[in-house]
This record gives C-alpha cells, structure tokens and sequence, in this order.
C-alpha cells in the first residue's frame, strides 16, 4: 500500500473530494494532488494535521500503511468476546446464598447500581458497535469496488481538471 492509497481510501471513506479533504487539514491543494498522483510522499507535517482533524484514524495506518485503518477496531473484537463469555450459563443455577436481612439489603442496593452502571455501559457499546459495524462495512464495500473505478476526472473551479486511471 502507498500513500496515494492511504489518502484515496481516506477520501472515499469520507466521502469528500481533494479540495475538501485540503481544506479540512489546511493544507494546499496541490500538495494533495502530488501525493495522489505519487510524485510525493506526505510529510509529517502533513500526517500529523490527517491525524489531527480523522482521530479515529491509526497512526500505524497513516505512518506505517498498516491495516487496520480505524483505531476501534480492536474494541470491537473485545466486546464481542466479553458478550460470548456473558451468554455462557450459570454453572451453580440451583443454589441459594443464605445471607443477615440486613447485608441483603445493602448488598442488593450496590447490585442494582451495578447492574445500572452495567447497563449504560452496554448500550453505549451497542450502540458504538453498530456505529462502527456500519462504517466498516461502507469501508470493505468500497474497499472491494475499488478495482472496478477505471477513470477518475476532477474538475476544479478554475476550469482545470485532472485526469487519473489506475494502474493495471
């Protein structure tokens, strides 16, 4: 993978266009346009303003060209294992702890502020899991029709436009 990827895949991720993604990192246009056509590798200047305003982004991804690209992507393999490990059953369903009524209670109120905590905790993973699900399967999709664009034109405001076609 080259850079030129890198800010291909990053572009089309975010659905936006070299002049937008220039703007965003306030960098110049035509610095974008180098790199995409492989004339130059982006500085660090250039990777830290990327990193700055895409923090999801990993830094493996932008320095080193390492997939995965997204940082919560190991978080997500976490909490499905944590859901797996929670499915499992009860080995000891049939036995019941004899406690003082009075330990019960207090016990049973730091139970349900757990649980509670418990709770948040896991609809706010739900909720970032499917997030994420979501955006990594727009990722993969245009990952995979990536081999079919066979022209890429951009025209500026200026009247110019660049014209670009895979290599085969």
């Amino acid at each position: 993978m080259e850079y030129k990827d890198i800010i291909e895949n990053i572009l089309e991720v975010y659905n936006i266009n070299a002049a937008e993604f220039s703007e965003k990192i306030d960098v110049q246009r035509s610095s974008i346009s180098h790199i995409l056509s492989g004339r130059n590798n982006p500085s660090l200047d250039f990777l830290l303003k990327v990193k700055e305003k895409f923090p999801e982004l990993r830094w493996e991804y932008l320095m080193l060209k390492k997939l995965p690209m997204y940082e919560y992507e190991n978080k997500i393999v976490e909490s499905e294992k944590k859901q797996k490990i929670d499915e499992l059953p009860s080995l000891f369903p049939d036995i019941d702890e004899e406690e003082p009524e009075k330990e019960k209670l207090e016990h049973s109120d730091e139970l349900k502020n757990e649980v509670k905590k418990e709770k948040k905790e896991e609809k706010k993973e739900n909720l970032e899991k499917s997030e994420n699900s979501i955006i990594i399967e727009e990722t993969e999709k245009r990952l995979k029709n990536k081999n079919q664009i066979t022209k890429v034109i951009w025209f500026y405001a200026d009247g110019t436009f660049e014209s670009f076609e895979p290599k085969s």
